[in-house]
């Protein structure tokens, strides 16, 4: 495993949303030459993700890996977080979204990464779709007005998580989001009724209700 060679996507999309807030932050309690620095340190991370992690013939971003200098070719649904921080224009979400939705978007769902073999068993990957991917696809999808793809996915995710609640009746950690079901691929005994499940399910029921 070499998870500490790579600089990931959703990781450094989170930093940049972080230091956009502490520069909206500083301006508002008049700090202003605080707030330049978090914005130049923001823009620095946008241009370093830019120039290391996007692929330029298909505007799909990819994580790092720094020490053999070349990105990872795995589709992930990490690429939702560049929606959900604001990372990138809007020319290139649209890009971005219809290159990750062709790939990643199922019935019910955006599964954690793109189908193929892996030669092992892992639980974050297809056909596995977690809730927090869910709402971060879906929020970042609706930030930059693209409401009809969060929409989509919303029913989807919803319509499973209640027929699923029907038949076994509970919530799970996650779902089967190709079948709509809880055939998953694990790594542990998979626990019921967890708290993000939960979350999301309550956020995307409300989210359909204002969109509708």
């Amino acid at each position: 495993m070499r998870c500490e060679d790579f600089c990931p996507v959703d990781l450094n999309s989170n930093l940049y949303y972080y230091e956009k807030n502490f520069e909206y932050f500083a301006y508002e309690l008049g700090n202003i030459s605080e707030a330049k620095i978090w914005a130049k340190r923001a823009e620095r991370r946008r241009w370093l993700m830019y120039n290391y992690m996007r692929d330029k013939d298909t505007g799909m971003y990819y994580d790092y890996d720094f020490i053999n200098d070349k990105r990872s070719d795995i589709i992930s649904a990490a690429v939702f977080h560049l929606l959900y921080a604001g990372v990138v224009s809007k020319r290139e979400a649209r890009r971005l979204k219809e290159f990750a939705l062709k790939s990643l978007e199922y019935p019910y769902g955006i599964v954690a990464c793109e189908k193929r073999d892996y030669g092992f068993n892992y639980q974050w990957s297809y056909p596995n779709g977690w809730a927090p991917f869910q709402f971060i696809a879906m929020k970042g999808l609706e930030r930059y007005d693209f409401c009809d793809d969060a929409l989509r996915i919303a029913l989807g995710y919803v319509s499973m998580v209640v027929s699923t609640y029907k038949v076994t009746h509970n919530l799970w950690e996650k779902y089967n989001v190709v079948e709509g079901n809880i055939n998953v691929m694990n790594e542990y005994e998979m626990p019921s009724m967890v708290g993000w499940t939960v979350g999301v399910f309550s956020w995307a029921v409300e989210f359909i209700d204002r969109i509708i």
